[in-house]
């Protein structure tokens, strides 16, 4: 019997990638596994130590990284997201490592969307809910941050209604009633629709919703530095009656929606939330 040895055919370069990038997304998962059920447990898990994530997303971790929000490949970007929150809810108060988790936090606040992303997509990985629970936390510690419950009341405007909802959920557990009422205020507003206006091409043009929606986050900002409470907003009429021109020389009543319009379907969702 003759026994030799024959060498195994090398992988090509491209195959020698493909297998890197395999790995780096086993291993990215694994860590934001354990960066996810810190954060729902609300205590480091085993697994690893926090030194150990925080040099692992720190090594991915980089300038652009979060200048818009990645789909399919999302692991890379949501793993430095999710360690980030976990340093500041369950790390020390202060340090290098906490400084760069706040810097994390700016970069994911100034994120883009995907362009023609739709409104109620879930997506349970996405940053912004990694800055939201950063905020809540800080918003609940002996000295928060300045600007956290500004930043809170903005991402209510975010473009995914999941993230809106999220950092509504935030603002109604508060420490400070003055923060839930003008979150209060806030979604009340928000539940008023104003009306598209069609354009001559058939094109439905929302500008007049979307720069109500604008102002009224804006107010809200603004209502942070009263210590008065503003009254809720009145809420619009189910229906106004108004006359309709049938032809040249007759007229008709009718009802129709008010402009703006009370949108139920809005505030089923945020209501439920208040704190009562």
């Amino acid at each position: 019997m003759l026994i030799g040895y024959e060498a195994p055919d090398l992988m090509s370069q491209d195959e020698e990638e493909r297998l890197q990038k395999a790995r780096s997304n086993l291993q990215e998962y694994s860590v934001l596994g354990w960066a996810t059920r810190s954060l729902s447990g609300n205590a480091l898990v085993e697994g690893m130590t926090l030194s150990e994530a925080i040099a692992f997303a720190r090594e991915r971790d980089g300038d652009k990284i979060f200048a818009e929000r990645a789909e399919a490949e999302h692991t890379g970007q949501t793993v430095v997201s999710a360690v980030a929150a976990v340093v500041i809810r369950l790390g020390p108060s202060s340090g290098e490592d906490v400084d760069w988790a706040w810097r994390v936090m700016e970069r994911v606040g100034a994120m883009r969307e995907p362009k023609g992303e739709f409104r109620g997509a879930k997506i349970p990985w996405h940053p912004s809910k990694h800055l939201v629970a950063a905020l809540a936390h800080d918003r609940r510690s002996a000295t928060p941050r300045k600007d956290s419950a500004r930043r809170l009341i903005e991402l209510t405007a975010h473009p995914l209604d999941e993230v809106s909802e999220f950092a509504f959920t935030a603002l109604f557990v508060d420490p400070d009633e003055h923060v839930r009422w003008v979150a209060a205020h806030l979604a009340m507003e928000l539940s008023f629709h104003h009306r598209p206006e069609i354009r001559a091409n058939g094109e439905r043009d929302d500008s007049a919703n979307q720069r109500a929606r604008r102002q009224s986050v804006e107010r809200a900002v603004e209502r942070l530095a009263k210590p008065e409470p503003a009254p809720l907003a009145a809420m619009p009429p189910a229906w106004v009656r108004v006359s309709r021109r049938r032809s040249i020389d007759a007229e008709e009543e009718g009802w129709v929606e008010p402009d703006p319009a009370f949108d139920g379907i809005f505030a089923a969702r945020i209501f439920s939330m208040f704190p009562i």
